[in-house]
């Protein structure tokens, strides 16, 4: 695929994403099948503790002569509701937010259920059990996915005891130093094995963290982060995504030096008619993803700085299918 035609589906899909109802999680719009998988910024948004709130403030909402105004103010810590974990944020020169390539931001979504062991226990994590029991069901997952964690948890937000296991906002550790938080997360090993086998671009979960709450060392976050691959964090309405068959857009504030930016993500469904929106060109099949020069030290993210291995992405296939101009078609288990 070419260079035009990977931006003009991510034109395309911002496009959809803004030309939809304001209003709802799921929309229809385009003969596109389109789940917002984001919980809304508000000033009851959570945020991890130590971490600043969110702050809206409306500034002006005024009748004027000729016209209705508004204009309103905002401030955010990074890290906060649904947000993307750029992989500088626990690993030194990998990439911060405005570094990640845009093409890592879209992608096939494989969803990973583990809703019927966290209800039993909140400190359950991801295995390689759970990965390679979607595998059988659904076939090997491609390289270039984002690969989220659904543990039902989205259903909690925004309660705070529900969400976090704890209520305290200024510190997250017990005296004998242990995590008083609980929530689901990945487990080390899956994490390893994943980024050994399969090159997903993005990791995700629907808690609060990649790692599980009684975690105090973080090793997933480190663990991706040396890969060079993003986090998403707090994802909503994933009971509404298949476990295989949509692709995820990843939109994050693009900050610069970022460590993370609140993102909105979606989930597309089906076939999206996006015509009009793709340069008119016969594209088969895309089979590759585009490498980018997007700072001087791009060249040394393809290596994995824990083990100083090449890391090859240059064949990450997503899954977009053109058929004809003008359509993009989401393969898998629909």
């Amino acid at each position: 695929m070419t260079a035009n035609i990977m931006q003009g589906v991510v034109v395309s899909v911002l496009w959809l994403m803004w030309s939809a109802p304001v209003s709802g999680v799921v929309s229809s719009t385009h003969k596109c099948n389109m789940v917002d998988l984001t919980h809304e910024l508000s000033n009851d948004s959570l945020q991890f503790p130590t971490n600043p709130y969110f702050q809206f403030l409306i500034g002006v909402r005024e009748q004027f002569p000729n016209y209705w105004y508004e204009s309103n103010t905002f401030s955010s810590p990074e890290h906060l509701g649904t947000h993307l974990d750029s992989p500088a944020h626990f690993y030194k020169d990998a990439w911060r937010v405005h570094e990640i390539p845009v093409d890592r931001l879209i992608g096939p979504l494989v969803k990973i259920d583990i809703t019927r062991r966290a209800a039993e226990n909140p400190n359950v994590a991801v295995t390689v059990d759970d990965l390679l029991n979607w595998e059988r069901k659904h076939g090997q997952i491609k390289k270039g996915s984002i690969v989220i964690m659904d543990s039902g948890w989205a259903d909690f937000w925004p309660d705070r005891l529900k969400t976090f296991g704890d209520t305290d906002v200024t510190n997250w550790k017990a005296q004998d130093g242990t995590s008083k938080l609980r929530y689901p997360g990945w487990s080390i090993e899956a994490i390893d094995w994943l980024l050994k086998n399969r090159l997903p671009f993005g990791i995700g979960v629907d808690t609060p963290s990649l790692d599980p709450g009684s975690s105090t060392l973080f090793p997933v976050h480190v663990k991706t982060g040396s890969y060079n691959v993003y986090g998403l964090e707090n994802v909503a309405n994933l009971k509404l995504v298949r476990e295989s068959g949509a692709v995820a857009v990843v939109m994050p504030i693009k900050i610069r030096g970022g460590s993370g930016a609140p993102v909105r993500i979606v989930a597309l469904n089906g076939r999206c008619d996006l015509t009009g929106q793709v340069t008119p060109e016969t594209h088969p099949t895309h089979t590759g993803y585009l490498s980018h020069q997007t700072s001087p030290r791009d060249n040394e993210h393809h290596y994995n700085h824990a083990t100083h291995t090449k890391l090859d992405h240059s064949d990450a296939g997503s899954d977009f299918r053109m058929n004809s101009p003008g359509y993009m078609d989401i393969e898998g288990s629909l």
